[in-house]
């Protein structure tokens, strides 16, 4: 009965079944009428103390079975005021649990020697330490629990997305040496299609060039990426689209294997983050990268039309901090706003060269 009440109580996803499912309209039923029987079951339990067998409710010991009974009740609460009135569609009970609280405060005593008792500026020190992240404290197992899963707590913090995509994964695809492999590092030495006419407007030739760098994100991002779904939803699935557009034409020459089409999530979030961009005056001034990923993603944070095909993946995350889409959202952002930076900065810093330029005015006079 225990046993299956803490699985209930510490249920961390919707997509497990039985007891371990998390609380929702479809296992409400069934958790109410455990609650019942486990709170009797807990009434008819005696300890002996004194020579005399009294209700375990009444006894020395009653805290930890009152405390159960206490939870119970607050779980069929929060049903009744969140999910019956449709605020949520399921809780994860183990996320408002107090292991969260006793793991941070035994991180926080390991950074001031296990000191049990720190002043208030030992306290703020360890605070502002665990917030930014200067070193990774890790979890101990000595304390009064375990982490059951890696919850983050809200911190400032520049962590590549990708990174976070591919520690949050279960899929690693690796060499045969098994180390992760590391392609497509250096940028595509092509023609300059990055260069645009307009500031505010984006004519059709604006777009194409876009998408033509879009596909170049999304090759950067498939180098990295260890999340076969994520990277699938990378990718055009429909390449009957691009028949007379710009990447169609210069993949029809192609030498390397061929161009990668991306797909409209890809392409919607590249130009947008052009728009913003543009309006940064990147190629004259230095631009804040993570500002601009904030503006475009604050941009798709309500928009549910934005990488459809992820619905059921991102129900999988174990955190709002890993959401595959939202990372997506950011390393795509991130990767097009660097290539575009690296690209201005790269034509500001060339220096023609005159004995390339003489080469080529003599193998174009034919001498």
């Amino acid at each position: 009965m225990f046993n299956a009440g803490f699985d209930i109580l510490n249920s961390r996803s919707a997509n497990c079944i039985g007891k371990k499912k998390a609380m929702c309209e479809e296992n409400y039923k069934e958790i109410l009428e455990f609650a019942n029987a486990i709170t009797k079951y807990i009434q008819c339990l005696k300890v002996k103390e004194n020579n005399n067998f009294v209700p375990v409710l009444e006894s020395n010991r009653r805290t930890g079975f009152i405390g159960f009974i206490v939870c119970f009740n607050s779980l069929l609460h929060l049903y009744s005021s969140l999910i019956a009135t449709k605020k949520l569609n399921h809780i994860k009970l183990y996320k408002i649990s107090q292991d969260h609280i006793e793991l941070f405060f035994g991180n926080v005593r390991s950074l001031g020697g296990f000191n049990n008792n720190p002043t208030a500026r030992q306290f703020q020190s360890a605070y502002k330490k665990l917030v930014i992240r200067i070193n990774n404290i890790p979890s101990f197992n000595s304390g009064n629990c375990i982490p059951l899963e890696h919850i983050d707590v809200l911190h400032y913090s520049s962590t590549d997305p990708v990174k976070v995509i591919n520690n949050t994964c279960s899929l690693i695809d690796t060499d045969l040496n098994g180390e992760t492999s590391d392609k497509g590092t250096s940028f595509i030495n092509d023609h300059d299609y990055i260069k645009m006419q307009d500031t505010y407007t984006f004519s059709n030739f604006a777009q194409e060039i876009v998408v033509y760098i879009a596909g170049f994100v999304v090759h950067k991002l498939m180098s990295s990426l260890k999340c076969e779904t994520c990277i699938e939803s990378l990718i055009a699935t429909d390449k009957q689209q691009f028949l007379n557009s710009f990447i169609n034409l210069k993949n029809q020459g192609g030498k390397k294997g061929g161009l990668i089409y991306p797909s409209d999530d890809v392409i919607t979030i590249c130009i947008l983050t052009e728009k913003i961009l543009r309006n940064f005056d990147y190629q004259n001034k230095a631009v804040n990268t993570l500002l601009v990923q904030s503006k475009v993603l604050s941009n798709f944070l309500h928009n549910t039309h934005i990488f459809t095909s992820l619905n059921i993946h991102r129900t999988e995350s174990l955190s709002p901090l890993s959401d595959h889409a939202i990372l997506l959202i950011k390393s795509i952002s991130s990767t097009y706003t660097k290539l575009k930076i690296n690209h201005s900065i790269k034509k500001l810093n060339e220096k023609p060269s005159l004995r390339m330029w003489y080469n080529k005015l003599t193998l174009f006079q034919g001498k």
